[in-house]
């Protein structure tokens, strides 16, 4: 059985998308640090491309270590992501778990998009398709004569791949819940701190989702930088202090 440390700290990328070179990069800045014998680094990238797998690092101070090359997965998809928390409990299991989620992220964000679709009738529009097209590039259309133009399209399939989303890894708050309380059960505790890596996720609807299953949430209520948070200060912080209570770890964090 694999020794308990004191922390794990795991990244869930979802890069397959325009952030792929972002995602490079903060793997080298978590290298820049690397794990110890208390606190675990595991990251799971998918990069962008057809042909680049989704793999398994474990991060060594100056390297990655490949130590699961998985093929081509679809990281949108709950399942591949309990997997990942399982393997994680299983390979490198610690008193206390960061989760990290890394991506694109909607919040739950209100929309002018919802008077649009109400005067060309949208066929088949609801609310996760209003939070998601108003994240979008589509969100940020200038002129509304556009907007009016996709939303007029017959299907939400249509509309989103008119609206674009750089690989569409936007972050639902309801299916996030759900994948947060089976990981509490994989892990047999809540998750001590979770991340959000992503942009307009620190919200009271995103919170409420995990309330009963993680201690502690960090997140950006505004878009964040496409290089995301800086993981060598993050994790120096970590691996020097592995005894840092949870909640002064996160406000480090921020």
């Amino acid at each position: 059985m694999a020794p308990v440390a004191k922390w794990t700290f795991m990244v869930y990328l979802g890069g397959d998308n325009n952030l792929s070179t972002a995602g490079e990069a903060d793997l080298q800045e978590m290298a820049a640090v690397g794990s110890t014998d208390q606190v675990n680094i595991v990251a799971q990238f998918d990069r962008a491309g057809d042909e680049a797998h989704t793999k398994r690092y474990y991060v060594r101070k100056g390297k990655l270590q490949e130590v699961a090359d998985l093929g081509e997965t679809s990281m949108r998809d709950p399942s591949v992501m309990l997997d990942y928390i399982a393997w994680t409990k299983e390979n490198y299991p610690a008193e206390r778990y960061a989760f990290i989620l890394w991506s694109f992220g909607i919040g739950w964000t209100p929309s002018e998009l919802d008077k649009i679709a109400n005067e060309v009738a949208t066929e088949n529009y609801g609310q996760r398709e209003a939070t998601a097209r108003s994240a979008s590039p589509l969100g940020w259309t200038l002129f509304r004569s556009t907007v009016q133009r996709i939303m007029s399209l017959d299907s939400p399939d249509e509309r989103a791949i008119s609206s674009g989303g750089g690989g569409g890894y936007f972050l639902d708050a309801i299916v996030l819940g759900s994948v947060l309380a089976e990981a509490r059960k994989l892990l047999g505790q809540k998750i001590d701190l979770v991340g959000m890596d992503t942009s307009l996720m620190a919200n009271l609807e995103v919170a409420y989702q995990a309330r009963d299953c993680v201690s502690y949430f960090v997140a950006s209520e505004e878009n964040e930088p496409q290089d995301g948070w800086p993981y060598t200060e993050v994790l120096q912080k970590l691996v020097d202090d592995p005894d840092i209570a949870t909640a002064a770890f996160g406000a480090h964090i921020v």
